[in-house]
Parts: C-alpha cells; structure tokens; sequence
C-alpha cells in the first residue's frame, strides 16, 4: 500500500516559493491544486477537533506534480524566446 504525504500550507509554500494569499488565489483561479478536507476520510465525515477541522492539506505528489508541469512550461518559454535571438546575430562586428 502506498503512502500519501499531506503537506501543510507552510511546507507547500516553501516548496514552490509562493505566498500563502497567492496559493489562495491560484487554487481560486483552478491553476493550483486544491486542498484536501480533512473532514471527511473515506467518503464519510469524521470527528475532528476543531483545530484539525480549519486545516488545509495537500497531496505531496500533486504539489510535485504542479512544480514540474510548471517548470517544464518556463522552460518551454525561455527556449521560445531564446529562438527569436538565434536570428540576430549578436556577436557581428560588421557593423
């Protein structure tokens, strides 16, 4: 059986270096992965303190996933950039 990792909002904002207001305004705009409820465990409600009831909790592996979707997309864009300088030659002395 595979272990699921839940991380807190400080452990996922250290890992992808964002602001807790910022999180909560990608997971709102559907471009970050949501939180998990900690009030219900096996599709049935359980009894939490209150305390454990606020808390928000995240997939470790969806946040790595989220990390590496977005890295690949920088880097998509930094080699697309990077091309419009190809045709330029910057090193020209020519002129």
């Amino acid at each position: 059986m595979k272990t699921i990792n839940i991380l807190s909002i400080i452990e996922v904002s250290a890992r992808v270096g964002i602001k807790r207001s910022k999180l909560y305004l990608l997971i709102k705009a559907g471009k970050f992965p949501s939180p998990i409820n900690p009030m219900i465990r096996n599709g049935k409600f359980s009894s939490l303190t209150n305390l454990e009831s606020r808390s928000a909790g995240w997939i470790e592996s969806e946040v790595e996933s989220w990390i590496w979707e977005t890295k690949k997309q920088i880097n998509k864009f930094i080699k697309k950039r990077s091309n419009c300088f190809d045709v330029i030659n910057i090193n020209d002395e020519s002129g």
